[in-house]
């Protein structure tokens, strides 16, 4: 019940955003999340993992602990969801709270958790850390532990906890993805009547892509055969005609004409 108390604060800050944005609670009971059963795994994992640790303790696999096998799985389907819904403001923030905190369980195989957040948590005394063990998929951090900073190292004595840097981004990230489901509106429906006048001025309600037709006439200039013509308009010599009948003028070339015999 602890653990819950968080993410309904941060879900509670996402309505009060979502209210002063003028967005309405309808808009988010509509939303249809993708795969949204993949969040449903996401958080029965986690809780079951927390929760019912010790009845995966003695279940292995490749050196792989039941509860961190149970932990992986969770995260794991956390993050599809997070890739199917990016759409969705908020939700990129929510993914990287998530691999904030599968970066060190990978590595560790285990959430490791500081001691000195334990104590100011108010969990485990001072002097009985050294026999605490932690349930579930975490270990008290050492000498050893990887990448100790992403591990739960926030107390909140308040609610006695200890929480990642991812734990909190994911919570932000929560907030902004109501917010935003909040003020998103759905689509409104076309007057009645506007169809047939988009559909006689040849605007689509809903315009797709048309295939180009090709065009009748190519506008593009492109070298074309030189026909031949019909008709040859140079000057060219022509060949003389042989008169009929030659006109010499010349009498001095004009042979005498026999006489007549009586």
């Amino acid at each position: 019940m602890a653990a819950i108390a968080p993410v309904a604060a941060f879900a509670a800050v996402g309505l009060v955003a979502g209210g002063i944005r003028r967005g309405k609670l309808a808009s988010l009971a509509r939303s249809r999340p993708r795969l949204w059963p993949l969040a449903a795994v996401a958080v029965a994992a986690t809780a079951a993992a927390d929760v019912f640790g010790d009845a995966f303790g003695g279940f292995e696999m490749a050196g792989i602990s039941g509860p961190v096998m149970v932990a992986l799985v969770g995260m794991g389907a956390g993050l599809a969801f997070v890739s199917f819904n990016l759409m969705v403001g908020g939700m990129a923030v929510v993914g990287v709270g998530i691999a904030a905190n599968l970066v060190p369980l990978v590595a560790n195989q285990a959430t490791p958790v500081r001691a000195d957040g334990l104590v100011k948590a108010g969990i485990v005394a001072a002097e009985d850390m050294d026999r605490a063990v932690l349930g579930g998929p975490r270990e008290i951090a050492d000498s050893g532990t990887v990448l100790e900073i992403l591990g739960d190292v926030i107390p909140v004595p308040d609610l006695g906890l200890v929480v990642s840097f991812g734990d909190l981004i994911v919570l932000v990230g929560l907030a902004a993805v109501v917010h935003n489901l909040m003020r998103r509106h759905p689509a409104r429906p076309l007057p009645r009547g506007a169809g047939q006048a988009l559909a006689a001025l040849s605007m689509s309600p809903n315009p797709s892509p048309t295939p180009a037709a090709e065009p009748a006439l190519s506008m593009s200039p492109s070298p074309t055969p030189t026909a031949e013509p019909a008709l040859s308009m140079s000057p060219s010599p022509t060949p003389t005609a042989e008169p009929a009948l030659s006109m010499n003028m010349n009498p001095s070339l004009t042979p005498a004409a026999e006489p007549v015999r009586g």
